[in-house]
């Protein structure tokens, strides 16, 4: 199996250095993505329909097929559905008909069972035909080990399109570009997609050093393939730069740099991220204006974007994930902190509504579908595990004068703090975690995460991490304060928290939050024990 993998990673990579060149040597202009934009919102049916056509009933290996013949429903009945009803009526109906998938689904963690019938999904099966295979990444996250996901440059080309949208309408599409991640296929991505616009990115901020040891040496060469073709095509990508969480210093000096040019410094990289420069930058007294961030990958909280603002910077949100690619950009006239723009041209998204109940998704979970005919998976109704605010408004935001009327708040994921056969929702944990615990005991918001482990016996242990630069506190102090500001919030939360306090489930530990594979530090953070179940 590894050879195959590795014979595989290697035909990925050959292919990826000679279609790289070809993807990157004529730059998007504005005019040019504005048209296509156009052109993708004006056929999102027939998009639709050639999609499921290809994807779905002429291919065998869908999941889909069985969901949509468990439901007794043909190609036809769908193209009808969506002339009368529009795609997200027609999204609504095929849902309440079984046609999904959940997120445990979806990542093959349970059975798609819709009465009688049940069958196992592989992420696999999911894959889009009518994609080829250019540059591999991985999702991450707290709560999974990760789905390999395999991208088209021509739809990493087609995400430029919105990433240049969205920057212009910033007034941003000459700003100085960078990203600071973590190395593998998301930051890649994001630096191919950059580079396809205006000037590529000036500099790639990498959390990990590259030359690790221990790190796949699959890294390294993805790196030296994308520097060998962009510079085939006379738009150099930068190597990595080292510049850890805890010391950010490379990109500080950067900003700095950037600024002494009379330019003006943009970042894509993760809330937790930014809090840290900008928390450098607020100790030695300096002003990061006229820096721009374009945040993603964690949740964006109001506290998170004042102490962006405090130091002099900017910064709107994205939404996205691995296996959708971007979903929504930040709105320029937000009515909450991570109010977007949801790219309709890409994807359509409708809600579990009432009938979510049966599925065991929240009524205000998000399912999404693909739109882009070279999308890495062919997803119908499939749950990523967030739920949102989604409505349709009129705003000044120029996004909207785009075509993007819709709009996505107060995301979050629906899964809930567990502990004891009881749980918090994460919205409540995160207000305490934010504004309750610094506001008492000093710090920022991403010095504090709360942590479950899970044992060899699927138990729950959970850990309030505590950043130690906090200095010298009472454990007990914590957990009382914690608890007591958890069950302030609603005659439930009071029931738990008493439970958590009888059983002593929460323990304090001083230790600096954790951070994914993928370099966000989330409010919530699983760890399983080697053996445990998945």
């Amino acid at each position: 199996m590894e050879r195959w993998l590795s014979f595989q990673n290697v035909r990925i990579g050959l292919r990826f250095l000679r279609d790289l060149p070809s993807c990157l040597r004529n730059p998007l202009r504005i005019g040019e993505a504005q048209s296509l934009l156009r052109s993708r919102l004006r056929h999102r049916d027939s998009n639709f329909l050639a999609i499921l056509r290809r994807g779905v009933f002429e291919n065998p290996a869908s999941p889909y097929l069985f969901l949509f013949r468990a439901a007794g429903c043909r190609l036809d009945d769908v193209r009808e559905l969506v002339e009368l009803e529009g795609i997200e009526g027609c999204l609504r109906r095929l849902f309440r008909a079984g046609i999904y998938l959940t997120v445990d689904e979806f990542k093959g963690r349970r059975p798609a069972v819709r009465g009688s019938r049940s069958l196992e999904v592989n992420p696999d099966a999911l894959r889009n035909p009518g994609s080829k295979l250019h540059l591999a990444a991985s999702s991450g996250g707290s709560r999974s080990t990760g789905t390999p996901v395999l991208f088209d440059l021509r739809f990493i080309r087609g995400c430029a399109v919105n990433a240049l949208l969205h920057l212009d309408a910033r007034g941003g599409a000459l700003w100085e570009k960078a990203t600071w991640e973590v190395p593998g296929g998301g930051s890649r991505f994001r630096l191919v997609k950059y580079a396809c616009f205006g000037a590529p990115p000036s500099r790639w901020f990498s959390q990990i050093d590259p030359s690790t040891p221990g790190l796949h040496p699959l890294y390294a060469w993805s790196m030296r393939a994308m520097r060998w073709g962009s510079l085939l095509a006379g738009v150099p990508i930068p190597p990595p730069v080292h510049a850890p969480l805890r010391d950010p210093e490379p990109v500080l000096e950067w900003v700095r740099e950037v600024r002494a040019l009379g330019r003006v410094p943009h970042i894509f990289t993760f809330p937790s991220s930014a809090a840290a420069l900008c928390r450098l930058a607020e100790s030695r007294r300096l002003s990061l204006d006229p820096l721009r961030f374009t945040l993603s990958g964690e949740p964006i909280t109001q506290a998170r974007l004042e102490m962006v603002r405090r130091a002099g910077a900017r910064a709107t949100a994205r939404y996205g994930s691995v296996e959708t690619g971007p979903i929504g950009y930040g709105c320029l006239t937000p009515t909450e902190p991570d109010d977007v723009h949801l790219l309709s041209d890409l994807h359509a998204l409708v809600q579990a509504g009432a009938d979510g109940a049966a599925a065991g998704l929240p009524e205000k979970g998000l399912l999404i579908t693909s739109l882009h005919p070279h999308s890495p998976f062919v997803f119908l109704n499939a749950s990523m595990g967030d739920e949102a605010e989604m409505e349709t408004r009129a705003c000044p935001c120029p996004l909207h004068s785009l075509g993007w009327t819709v709009h996505l708040r107060r995301i979050r994921s629906y899964e809930k703090l567990t502990g004891g056969g009881m749980n918090f929702a994460g919205t409540d944990v995160i207000a305490v975690l934010e504004e309750a615990l610094p506001g008492r005991f000093g710090g920022v918001p991403t010095d504090y995460q709360i942590l479950e482990e899970e044992t060899e016996t699927g138990q729950s242990v959970l850990r309030l991490l505590v950043h130690p630069r906090l200095g010298p506190m009472d454990p007990g102090e914590v957990v009382d304060f914690f608890l007591t500001s958890l069950g302030s919030g609603s005659t439930v939360n009071r029931l738990m928290e008493t439970m958590w306090r009888e059983s002593g489930l929460l323990r304090v530990e001083r230790r600096e939050p954790v951070a994914t594979k993928a370099g966000k530090i989330l409010h919530f953070h699983l760890m399983r024990k080697p053996g445990a179940d998945a």
